[in-house]
Parts: C-alpha cells; sequence; structure tokens
C-alpha cells in the first residue's frame, strides 16, 4: 500500500473531539523503534551487565522468538512520540499540530491515539486473515 488515507476517529472521553490518524510504512515504523531502541540501550546500561544476564538467564531461544512476535506491534515497542507525529494527520483542536502540541496530549489520548495508528498499521493476524 502506497500513501494510505487518513482514518477520522472521535476521541473517547472528549466529546465532539477528533483525530485524521495515518497508517505508517514500514520506514516510519522502524523510526518509531529505533526511538525507543535507543532509550532502552541507555537503560540497560545503567543497569549493567546483571540484567542482561538475568533477563537471558532460562529463557529458550524459542520462547524469545515467540515472545518477539507477539511483542512486534504491542505499543511498547514503539517511541509514543514518534509514532504520533507521523501518525496523526489532522484534528480538531484549534492548536496546530506540531511537536510542543503533541507532547501537550494528555497521556490517556496519547496511548489511545499511539494504539489507533498501530491498529490501522499492522497486517492482520492469522487469524484475521483466514477469517476474510
Amino acid at each position: 500500500m502506497l500513501g494510505s488515507k487518513p482514518v477520522r476517529f472521535d476521541i473517547p472521553n472528549e466529546p465532539e473531539q477528533w483525530m485524521e490518524l495515518t497508517a505508517l510504512s514500514w520506514k516510519k515504523l522502524k523510526k518509531a523503534r529505533k526511538a525507543l531502541q535507543g532509550e532502552q540501550i541507555e537503560t540497560m546500561r545503567a543497569f549493567g551487565a546483571e540484567l542482561i544476564s538475568a533477563l537471558n538467564k532460562g529463557t529458550g531461544e524459542k520462547e524469545l522468538r515467540k515472545l518477539e512476535k507477539r511483542q512486534q506491534y504491542h505499543l511498547s515497542a514503539f517511541d509514543i512520540e514518534t509514532l504520533l507525529s507521523l501518525g496523526i494527520d489532522a484534528w480538531s483542536y484549534p492548536e496546530t499540530i506540531g511537536p510542543e502540541t503533541i507532547g501537550e496530549l494528555d497521556e490517556r489520548t496519547a496511548t489511545w491515539a499511539a494504539e489507533q495508528i498501530i491498529e490501522l498499521t499492522k497486517p492482520p493476524d492469522e487469524d484475521e486473515q483466514k477469517n476474510s
């Protein structure tokens, strides 16, 4: 798919407010993942080798691959700020969309919008493909 069209969503708990959100390309998803990975690496460095050892201890490679696949499109796999800046196309708020105003969204709305962007973007899972 090239250049997906924005989809309008009513914002929960904000009567008469809406956002138009766009599915992201693979390259934009990669950018959102990389932004988060940089933060995670810094956190792991702060904890040191003991944390990495504890995380790897007793976990088989097959289980790690299953977990990795499940987490691929989980909100925790992305930098929310990057998702929002790349996926919010329009909104009903009087303020112009930009890094500052996106940063001013309350956590509930930011999390909701990021989850909607991921849902628009991720491919259907195996069960969804069988049912279509």
